[in-house]
């Protein structure tokens, strides 16, 4: 096995907007990352024999500074919460411990926000978020926010991290929005596919952000009614996806623990029926967990959590 970056550049987009694009190459995978700009992944592909090259995570149709926080795509990080987030019923808003409502966009602004690279390694970097203006209004905590990827030959790594620096405890629920193209073998369909998780419960929700309960998938299809379906209570911190034959799976753990907390959540998404990907998104809890508090976590005084996630090729 071998590693090498083999390409990386700073641009400003019109809006003066940083971005740090960078390439690595670990074996058989090529990686990239706009560091800078949400220290987002930004596509995963595997070469293979004969020339041939397997796609794992799609890249955003754009990588422009001004349009790649709301592109499709990569692996947005979502902090401090995932999700849309509610306050006494309003959307788009939050409440701490004893506080006023603050505003918090979906899925947070992490993703929106600047990272400055810390480490950038032959397999991998580290970057911190740059808290501006209006992340201090979204969240008004003095913290060190890490988002940090280690890179092998048919695996990667994304730790999130969490430093809370203040004299008391502040809240998260993170996750990750990965990106995987799907379907990946000519003539296949989505039908063609199946989640393999361990998960005693699922549900939808509301408009509302209220979880509801749902119809039980036993081996759930991409086929199926797939989209903003919640796992919960897992069995086990493995999961994987592919064809029915087993064969070519994406196998995702996360944590360390061999059954997550109860409120860990995985999330399957897409745009539409004919979208090239499929999105299955571990995060700490389900959505709106500032408000009913499933999943959130609360980082005491001085220490630090991190929410970690591997992806591999089984």
């Amino acid at each position: 096995m071998f590693a090498k970056i083999f390409g990386g550049h700073f641009f400003r987009g019109m809006s003066g907007i940083r971005s740090m694009y960078r390439r690595w190459k670990v074996g058989a995978s090529e990686f990239s990352a706009d560091i800078a700009r949400g220290a987002r992944l930004l596509s995963w592909d595997v070469n293979l024999a004969g020339g041939l090259k397997r796609r794992v995570i799609l890249p955003p149709s754009s990588i422009d500074a001004e349009t790649l926080p709301e592109a499709h795509g990569g692996n947005p990080i979502l902090f401090p919460f995932a999700g849309r987030q509610f306050a006494d019923g309003k959307p788009d808003f939050w409440k701490g411990k004893n506080s006023a409502s603050r505003p918090m966009p979906m899925h947070g602004f992490a993703r929106n926000s600047t990272f400055e690279p810390l480490e950038i390694s032959e397999d991998g970097f580290c970057a911190i978020l740059v808290p501006d203006d209006s992340v201090r209004e979204y969240y008004p905590f003095d913290f060190q926010f890490r988002v940090s990827y280690a890179f092998s030959e048919l695996s990667l790594i994304c730790d999130l991290t969490l430093c809370n620096n203040s004299s008391f405890p502040i809240p998260w629920a993170a996750g990750n929005h990965f990106y995987f193209a799907l379907p990946w073998i000519d003539s296949t369909t989505r039908a063609d596919y199946i989640l393999n998780i361990d998960a005693k419960k699922q549900y939808a929700y509301s408009p509302d952000g209220n979880l509801i309960e749902t119809d039980f998938l036993k081996t759930p299809q991409f086929s199926d009614d797939m989209v903003n379906r919640i796992f919960m209570r897992l069995k086990t911190n493995k999961f994987s996806f592919g064809p029915k034959s087993g064969e070519e799976n994406v196998t995702v753990t996360v944590g360390a623990s061999a059954r997550p907390p109860a409120q860990t959540s995985v999330v399957t998404w897409t745009l539409s029926d004919s979208s090239p990907y499929f999105c299955v998104e571990p995060w700490m809890g389900p959505p709106n967990a500032s408000s009913h508090k499933n999943g959130l976590s609360w980082v005491g005084a001085g220490e630090s959590e991190t929410f970690s996630t591997m992806v591999s090729l089984a």
